[in-house]
C-alpha cells in the first residue's frame, strides 16, 4: 500500500533528503513517486527548475514545499497524485459550479408537503434555510397551523431535506419531576446532631455545579439511634432512593416534627421549564390622591425546574426555588419576606436531590388578662399580661426526584 500524503501540519510519511542544484522538477516528482508508492500525474504546463537541499524530511513535506514554490496544486484520487498549476484546478471548479448550476436549472421543480410530528415546522425550515440546502430556484414555507412544510425544488433537492426531518423530527424525552417541600423543625434537627456535609466542590450554601455521588452528600446523624415513634434521621441524600426519603419523612410526620408543605409532581420536555407553585395573595390597603384602594401581593412557594439529559443517564438539573410568606403589616402594605435558591446539579436517574438552608423563624405573640379590668382606660395594663414564645426556628427542605421517561 502506498503512503497516503497527510494534511498539512501532519506530515507522517517517509523521510528523506534531497540535494538538486538548478535541476528540472520533472525528475523530482518521478523520484517523490518512486518512494511515496503513489502514480503521479504531472500536467504538460508543469515546468521550471529548482534549487534545494533539504535533510531528513517527510516526503509529502518536501513535494509540498515544491508545489508552493511553482505556484501548483495537486488533487488525489486513489493512489493517484495529480499535480498541476493552481489555476487549473480553480478553472476546473468553475466548470463544476456551472455545470451543476445549468443541471439544476434545466431539471424539473416539484412541489411536495412535508407533514412534521415532533418539531416545530419553523425549527426544521430555519435549520433548511442554514444548511443552504435549497437550489437558487427552490423556495420553503413553513405552515405553523397543520405544523407541515410546502418545499418546492428539485426531486435531488427534496430528497436530501427529507433525509434531515427524519434525522431532526424525533419525540424528545421527557422528565417526570417529583417534588417534596418539608418544613422540618430545627430543634428536633439538634436533637438528632445533624449536620449537613458536602464534597461537591462548594459549600453546601453556596451555588456551584457539582455530580452528587452516593456518600458525598448526606444528612450525618449520631451513632445512637434516638428512642421514639419518630425513629432516626438518616437520610443518604446523594444517592438515597425515593422510597428511603418517603419512609424517613413518613416517621418524622408521625411525631409531629415535619410538615409536608406540597408533594407535586409534573412531567416536562427534555431542557424545557417546569414551574410547580403555592400560595395566597395577600390584600393590602393602599392610600393615594385617587383613594384608598385594595391591593394584593403574592406570597408563593414556587419551584422552577429544568432538566437536561446526558447521554450517560444522568439528569442535569438547573433549580430556582423561592419561598415567599407574609410579613408584618407597615403604613406602606403588607412586607413580603422573601428567600431564594438558584442552583445547578447533575443527579443519577430516579435519585433523590435535596436542597436545604431556608430558615423561617416565627415568634408569637399573646396577650391575657383579667376580663373587664383589663379593658379600663390607662389602668388596663396593670390586669394584662403578654407573653412572647419562640422564636421557633423551621427549615424548609425541598427534595427533587427527576425520572427520565423514554415513550410518554
Amino acid at each position: 500500500m502506498p503512503e497516503k500524503p497527510a494534511e498539512e501540519g501532519k506530515y507522517k510519511g517517509q523521510k528523506i533528503s534531497l540535494d538538486f542544484q538548478d535541476a528540472d522538477i520533472g525528475p523530482i516528482f518521478r523520484l517523490l513517486a518512486d518512494i511515496s508508492g503513489y502514480n503521479f500525474v504531472i500536467d504538460p504546463a508543469v515546468k521550471g527548475k529548482i534549487t534545494l537541499k533539504l535533510m531528513n524530511v517527510p516526503w509529502e513535506q518536501a513535494l509540498d514545499i515544491i508545489l508552493q514554490t511553482f505556484g501548483l496544486g495537486k488533487s488525489i484520487e486513489g493512489n493517484i497524485v495529480w499535480i498541476a498549476p493552481i489555476t487549473t484546478f480553480t478553472k476546473i471548479s468553475e466548470d463544476k459550479a456551472k455545470a451543476k448550476a445549468s443541471e439544476e436549472i434545466a431539471e424539473e421543480l416539484v412541489q411536495e408537503v412535508i407533514r412534521i410530528n415532533y418539531a416545530t415546522s419553523c425549527d426544521i425550515s430555519g435549520a433548511i434555510d442554514k444548511g443552504k440546502l435549497l437550489s437558487s430556484r427552490g423556495s420553503i414555507t413553513p405552515d405553523p397551523r397543520m405544523n407541515t412544510l410546502i418545499i418546492k425544488d428539485t426531486q435531488k433537492n427534496i430528497n436530501k431535506i427529507k433525509e434531515l426531518v427524519k434525522i431532526m423530527d424525533v419525540t424528545k424525552p421527557q422528565v417526570m419531576i417529583e417534588a417534596k417541600m418539608v418544613e422540618v423543625s430545627s430543634t428536633y434537627t439538634e436533637e438528632l446532631g445533624i449536620r449537613w456535609g458536602g464534597t461537591i466542590g462548594t459549600p453546601p450554601a453556596g451555588i456551584g455545579i457539582g455530580e452528587i455521588k452516593g456518600g458525598t452528600f448526606a444528612v450525618n446523624t449520631p451513632l445512637s439511634p434516638v428512642t421514639g415513634p419518630g425513629g432516626v434521621l438518616g437520610l443518604s441524600l446523594g444517592s438515597a432512593t425515593t422510597v428511603k426519603v418517603d419512609l424517613t419523612l413518613s416517621a418524622l410526620e408521625t411525631v409531629g416534627k415535619s410538615r409536608n408543605l406540597s408533594n407535586p409532581k409534573i412531567m416536562t420536555m427534555d431542557n424545557e421549564s417546569a414551574t410547580i407553585s403555592q400560595g395566597t395573595k395577600i390584600p393590602y390597603q393602599t392610600t393615594s390622591a385617587e383613594g384608598t384602594k385594595t391591593e394584593f401581593a403574592d406570597a408563593t412557594l414556587s419551584l422552577t425546574v429544568t432538566p437536561k439529559i446526558t447521554p450517560d443517564g444522568y439528569v442535569q438539573l438547573k433549580i430556582t426555588a423561592t419561598n415567599d410568606s407574609p410579613g408584618p403589616l407597615t403604613p406602606e402594605g403588607r412586607e413580603i419576606n422573601k428567600q431564594k435558591v438558584d442552583t445547578q446539579t447533575l443527579v443519577k436517574n430516579g435519585e433523590t436531590l435535596v436542597i436545604g438552608g431556608i430558615y423561617i423563624t416565627n415568634t408569637t405573640e399573646s396577650e391575657g388578662g383579667i376580663p373587664l379590668l383589663s379593658r379600663i382606660p390607662i389602668l388596663g395594663w396593670l390586669f394584662k399580661t403578654k407573653k412572647w414564645t419562640g422564636p421557633d426556628v423551621t427549615e424548609l427542605l425541598i427534595f427533587i426526584t427527576p425520572t427520565i421517561v423514554t415513550k410518554p
